[in-house]
């Protein structure tokens, strides 16, 4: 008997559960069938669109006023001409007269120099020595030396004019001629500088 009471029981529970559950599906179904027919309503309603224009008010500037044209300038009128003449002046100075430009007083005649000298008796001047290399080898030849004579006689410049063709000649030239004495050149009375040529010849007897 216990046993066919808990099967009642669990009978009326078991259809309890059935109905509860059946009741949750019904309202589950038919809050879903509302929520889709308002939804299918509220996209059918037509959509309204309102366009809001930026409408910018600008104001206009004022107008600028007229330009003011400046008048034209004058007509250029170029200055009238001047000229100023100016008397021609001759310059030239012409000096007539008879009488003749005073003749330049010719310059005396220059006084006649007398050359040196040294061949005079009493200056003493010995021949040069013949050099003993000379006279071995049989050298000859004459010596031209140019000689410029001081006042008081003695020399103070000798040059070779025309050589012997042998040095050795030539030394002994010269040699000789620094120890001689001149009678110096002169103008009238006046003892002056001058030049004189001297010869020399070297020749074995």
């Amino acid at each position: 008997m216990d046993f066919v009471q808990r099967n009642k029981r669990s009978a009326r529970h078991l259809t309890g559960l059935g109905l509860v559950v059946a009741l949750h599906v019904l309202v589950v179904y038919a809050l879903v069938n509302g929520l889709a027919r308002k939804a299918v309503e509220v996209i059918n309603q037509p959509l309204l669109t309102t366009i809001i224009k930026d409408v910018t008010v600008r104001e206009e500037a004022p107008a600028p006023p007229p330009l003011e044209l400046e008048p034209p300038p004058p007509a250029y009128v170029p200055p009238p001409e001047i000229r100023i003449e100016v008397p021609a002046v001759n310059n030239t100075i012409t000096a007539v007269t008879n009488e003749k430009p005073p003749e330049a007083a010719a310059p005396p005649p220059p006084e006649p120099i007398t050359p040196p000298r040294f061949d005079a008796a009493y200056l003493d001047n010995p021949p040069p020595t013949y050099p003993a290399l000379a006279r071995r080898r049989g050298y000859e030849g004459k010596v031209v030396l140019r000689v410029l004579i001081r006042t008081d006689g003695t020399p103070e410049t000798i040059n070779i004019v025309t050589s012997s063709g042998y040095r050795v000649l030539d030394e002994a030239a010269l040699d000789a001629v620094r120890r001689w004495r001149f009678i110096p050149a002169q103008r009238g009375t006046e003892p002056v500088v001058a030049w004189v040529d001297v010869p020399l010849t070297f020749k074995l007897k």
